[in-house]
């Protein structure tokens, strides 16, 4: 093609490039749209392989083998502590006393936080005691078998608020939540 002069080579150009800049345009928005729908699709994938393969169900039965390790440490340990502390048969009374109201709270809990901050509480009670330097009484097994009867109920008390249905945390309000083959 011929042109007159120079300024109309350009404008011809300019015309040209412009042209091409509009399907450029065209094709990378069409290629982002993709790779959206791509990793969309690829992210909804491996949330269905997750709720398949059970992950929140293992996730929840761990976090309640924690807390029931938890629960256990905090019985024993207030065992051990009003054993070496060597108090007297009130004070026995009293330490399961106190026991006992720790395990209502955590039959009354239905949430983790509930969970926490009775166990919160339990370890503080816990280390005030073993800061006291008085000698642990003799157990007898009458009060061995109260004392694990109390501390089993707290820790069935505390499963069950743990294993208390849950929305899981990877899901979106507006995923849909896959099913479970």
């Amino acid at each position: 093609m011929a042109y007159r002069n120079d300024v109309d080579a350009l404008e011809a150009r300019l015309a040209a490039l412009q042209g091409d800049v509009k399907e450029t345009t065209k094709a990378r928005d069409e290629v982002a749209q993709l790779l959206a729908e791509a990793r969309a699709r690829a992210a909804a994938e491996g949330l269905a392989a997750d709720w398949a393969a059970g992950g929140p169900q293992r996730r929840r039965r761990r976090r309640i083998w924690i807390a029931v390790a938890l629960a256990t440490l905090a019985v024993m340990s207030t065992l051990v502590t009003s054993r070496l502390l060597r108090h007297k048969e009130d004070s026995f009374t009293k330490v399961m006393a106190q026991f006992s109201v720790f395990s209502d709270q955590m039959c009354a809990c239905r949430d983790k936080a509930c969970v926490d901050k009775v166990t919160d509480e339990m370890t503080r009670w816990s280390q005030e005691m073993a800061k006291q330097d008085q000698a642990p009484p003799h157990m007898s097994e009458e009060q061995i078998k109260a004392a694990t009867e109390i501390g089993e109920r707290m820790g069935k008390c505390m499963q069950s608020a743990m294993s208390a249905p849950e929305i899981p945390d990877q899901m979106s309000s507006q995923d849909p939540q896959p099913q479970a083959p």
